[in-house]
């Protein structure tokens, strides 16, 4: 390895360790909160209209139905998502945001704005548009 590359890798980790600390400090971290793959299927819902079955998310995801199950039970048990079947053809079951999961997401993407900001506040709006352009 170079020694640039060396300096790079170094700072990067260091970036990524600031990265763990911030989220940490601003309650990104709580183990009480969903985590990415839960978020992500409250997100393909939200995208959705709110309302899709579990098949559905499972080809979206890109996931074994299996796993679509139990992100679809804690999500479920923390009254995020409802299941309902469907009125026309009740072999049909569909998982529906609730107000709590549109609150939920509300707050991630209230976080993940202050996060950002927090994060890249130390570089100019020059240096950040040349950061960008190098990754």
């Amino acid at each position: 390895m170079s020694e640039i590359s060396t300096k790079l890798f170094k700072n990067f980790g260091n970036l990524m360790h600031q990265n763990h600390r911030l989220m940490g400090r601003m309650g990104m971290h709580n183990p009480m909160r969903h985590y990415s793959g839960q978020n992500r299927l409250l997100e393909v819902l939200k995208k959705n209209e709110g309302k899709m079955t579990t098949s559905q998310l499972a080809e979206v995801l890109d996931i074994r139905p299996s796993s679509v199950s139990e992100l679809v039970g804690k999500l479920e048990k923390a009254e995020f998502i409802v299941r309902k079947k469907d009125e026309q053809d009740k072999r049909i079951t569909t998982i529906e945001l609730t107000e709590k999961g549109r609150h939920s997401l509300l707050d991630n993407e209230d976080k993940k704005e202050d996060f950002t900001e927090k994060f890249f506040s130390p570089l100019t709006k020059e240096e950040q548009e040349e950061f960008d352009r190098l990754i």
